[in-house]
């Protein structure tokens, strides 16, 4: 079965619509779809979005096509993880909750640096 964006369509946006090049369901389809393709990072997930960007189309327009790294980068670091999660559970009370886009990041600190890295090592 083809998956559903209206399940990501219950998350509601923040962001001014007039301003949104890259609506948020059509972002978190591109994310869940790299995910499961095996993408490690955020560049992984835009270069495998840019070579299956005529599959991504069959089921949204991505009109402006797939967001850089930076973009992608700042916009699922301000996303609360719990917050979608509880949103997109099927039947969950908190569907279509807000998302607080644009609040502080919520991504995790930085590791220590370190002066040696492990070969094969891939940082994002």
């Amino acid at each position: 079965p083809r998956p559903r964006l209206d399940r990501f369509s219950a998350v509601s946006d923040a962001r001014q619509s007039w301003r949104v090049d890259y609506p948020l369901r059509e972002v978190l389809f591109l994310v869940v779809c790299g995910t499961i393709a095996n993408s490690d990072d955020y560049d992984d997930i835009v270069e495998w979005g840019e070579a299956h960007l005529d599959f991504l189309r069959g089921f949204s327009e991505f009109h402006h096509g797939i967001p850089c790294v930076d973009w992608l980068r700042t916009l699922l670091n301000r996303v609360d993880p719990d917050l979608f999660w509880a949103a997109s559970a099927p039947g969950s009370p908190s569907a279509g909750h807000s998302m607080p886009i644009g609040w502080p990041s919520t991504a995790r600190p930085p590791a220590a640096a370190t002066t040696a890295r492990p070969a094969g090592c891939r940082c994002i």
